[in-house]
């Protein structure tokens, strides 16, 4: 993946959520009542039917850390892609007034849990509806984004 914005890889991820659940698993949602934001969940203000999906951490994947790149040169280091692991917090966000709503808070993490189960591989194939879900800019390179759930 010829990539420097890491942003892409966030914006596909928002937007398979967004798409999923809104289409798929709970119609009620789409328009304009559901929020997927990339921001950090201590940052999210007056919230009503949000996810927070925060990139806080990347790490060089270790199984190809030490792949070679193209071409003869020595060393080739700047011609190997760097395989990351990118690694994401999901909350859920809902507030009617003061109110913190528990039961609505679950239901969107759930539907999030589904999105990304049913969903564990992202290619240029991936659709929702007809609508492709890995970003424009990512599409045509042989791109293939997974998603594992990971223990804290």
């Amino acid at each position: 993946m010829a990539l420097r914005n890491l942003y892409k890889v966030t914006k596909t991820l928002t937007d398979l959520l967004t798409q999923n659940i809104t289409k798929n698993i709970d119609t009620s949602l789409d328009g304009q009542q559901l929020t997927v934001t990339a921001i950090p969940p201590d940052k999210v203000e007056n919230p009503s039917n949000t996810l927070s999906l925060h990139l806080y951490h990347v790490a060089e994947d270790p199984y190809y850390k030490n792949a070679l790149g193209p071409g003869n040169d020595v060393p080739n280091v700047a011609k190997a892609p760097m395989a990351l692991s990118l690694f994401y917090i999901l909350t859920a966000h809902h507030e009617v007034d003061p109110a913190f709503d528990a039961e609505a808070q679950q239901k969107l993490m759930g539907y999030a849990l589904k999105t990304f189960h049913d969903f564990p591989v992202i290619t240029d194939q991936t659709r929702v509806n007809g609508t492709g879900i890995l970003d424009e800019d990512l599409r045509g390179k042989d791109n293939s984004l997974q998603v594992i759930l990971r223990s804290v």
